[in-house]
């Protein structure tokens, strides 16, 4: 390896020192290690869901999650009736309730009063396991025979399963941003601030914001072969 390459790309480098700064920028989220745990991007997502809960944006948050997932293009052989997102789209979420685990399903939310079920499995790292979705979606309908039931397999880029209605963590950050871009007014700065490190995470660890692909991509192109050697030789 030409060591003159490496301390010149390592030394001085303002655009990797600027690389290294965003990825090293507080966040509280990274501290608590919330990318790195289903189990947390689950917590988080209950929270910002439930109608009842303290960033005040009542059903606002759900329903814009809602109707987006129902209405995406790779959702159309689930959606077997288009009245249910005129109805959803007028009617009061207020009375959801929001539980965790109940079941084992990640989040299940529940209005006795509309007779809906949402139920939602997140999978951020690990994959499915012993036909657990059809597991679930079989004792949602059992437990609420009455209910309209809306399953929804939210995971990483939008996996696919029959039955359940594809999601992925691009229409958990649109959500939020739209949220904070329309809504803010509504919630304190306390809430706001939150939001934004919970976006931060979202478009560095899994979307990847225009900004840092944009520096990734000068870094790459201006060090070229210095990176393809460290690479090739890192894979000896």
């Amino acid at each position: 390896m030409d060591k003159h390459l490496l301390i010149n790309f390592v030394v001085n480098n303002d655009k990797l020192e600027l690389l290294k700064a965003r990825i090293n920028r507080f966040n509280p989220l990274k501290v608590l290690k919330v990318q790195d745990h289903e189990i947390r991007h689950s917590n988080v997502l209950a929270w910002i869901f439930s109608p009842a809960e303290s960033h005040n944006f009542d059903d606002k948050m759900l329903k814009r999650f809602l109707l987006k997932v129902l209405l995406k293009p790779d959702n159309d052989d689930v959606l077997d009736n288009m009245d249910i997102v005129y109805e959803l789209q007028q009617k009061s979420l207020m009375d959801m309730k929001v539980f965790r685990e109940k079941y084992h399903i990640d989040i299940l939310l529940v209005s006795d009063h509309h007779k809906i079920v949402i139920l939602i499995e997140n999978k951020v790292y690990s994959v499915e396991h012993s036909n657990q979705l059809d597991r679930y979606h079989k004792k949602v309908k059992t437990e609420y025979p009455e209910y309209l039931i809306i399953p929804i397999f939210l995971t990483l880029n939008g996996g696919t399963h029959k039955n359940y209605f594809s999601a992925s963590y691009d229409d958990i950050l649109e959500t939020i941003e739209f949220m904070i871009a329309h809504y803010k007014d509504r919630t304190s700065g306390d809430v706001i601030v939150f939001l934004n490190y919970y976006s931060e995470i979202l478009k560095e660890k899994y979307a990847m914001d225009p900004e840092l692909k944009r520096l990734c991509k000068e870094i790459y192109l201006e060090n070229k072969d210095i990176i393809d050697m460290i690479y090739t030789v890192g894979n000896e």
